[in-house]
């Protein structure tokens, strides 16, 4: 049985935000393909991320070694915010966007078709954008439930466990990559721990994972009901603090020595060096 299932009619490219941090929100398309023409591909929509279309790219550009080396050169070298920086990947064109904050965005082009993926700590990811859920790729669009340590294969807007009762994996829905998930333990499926900070008056809780995901909750809802939002990666610390006379923030420290600044809803204020 699916966790979730969504209708939503409209793709990816139609205008909502996908991302809750600032610094994350997903780029714009390309204005100009990589000769210096009109950029005309489309968006690849939330439910084709997990068709064969998607899949079979992801599998193989994940598993190309000399790839992986050239996106750890082009992280270091190409860091002018907010430019398009153009390369060549068996043939097809894809490009790769710095958006500040340490985000490097890599988009992928081909026969017209064109998606968004973020390479962070050794990993591609991919966010859902109709629930904000970060899922990685290990085989398949993969997502850890925070609450459960669960992961879930995301398919065609729903979550199918992608473990079973007894921890070892379970066959994904068709339609995944090659119809397997990896048996390799990873990082990002170990049991996650995670650190607890409440806010004064006891309504809102930020969690920060062994991952240093952080995360946002309203304490005045059960857990079953109580869904978590994404706040950002890297986060070293958290406490709750008055931005001089104005109301309660969250202040987000990260282990990078920057820190950022969200209302208790969770939309961000600004950025600033610690």
């Amino acid at each position: 049985m699916a966790l979730h299932h969504f209708n939503h009619p409209n793709a990816v490219g139609s205008g909502k935000t996908a991302f809750t941090s600032r610094g994350l929100s997903q780029p714009a398309l390309p204005t100009r393909n990589a000769a210096g023409g009109n950029f005309s591909a489309s968006q690849v929509s939330s439910h084709a991320m997990s068709s064969s279309l998607v899949t079979n790219r992801m599998a193989s550009l994940s598993h190309d070694g000399a790839l992986r080396n050239s996106v750890t050169g082009f992280n270091r070298t190409e860091n002018a915010v907010g430019h398009y920086y153009w390369h060549n990947w068996n043939g097809n064109s894809y490009v790769h966007y710095y958006g500040g904050w340490g985000r490097n965005w890599y988009g992928w082009c081909w026969g017209g078709n064109f998606y968004w993926t973020l390479w962070a700590n050794g990993w591609w990811w991919w966010c859902d954008p109709w629930n904000g859920y970060w899922c990685y790729w290990d085989n398949g669009w993969l997502w850890q439930n925070p609450y459960t340590d669960v992961v879930y294969v995301y398919q065609n807007g729903d979550y199918q466990p992608a473990l079973n009762a007894g921890g070892g994996y379970a066959q994904p829905p068709d339609g995944t990559a090659n119809g397997t998930v990896s048996s390799q333990e990873k990082p990002a499926l170990a049991p996650l721990t995670e650190k607890s900070f409440a806010s004064p008056d006891g309504s809102k809780t930020v969690k920060i994972l062994d991952n240093g995901d952080a995360f946002l909750y309203d304490s005045g809802k059960s857990k079953a009901h109580a869904k978590p939002q994404f706040l950002a990666f890297n986060v070293k610390s958290v406490k709750f603090t008055h931005k001089g006379s104005g109301p309660l923030v969250i202040q987000i420290n990260h282990k990078d020595g920057t820190f950022d600044l969200f209302n208790l809803d969770g939309s961000p204020t600004d950025k600033k060096k610690a």
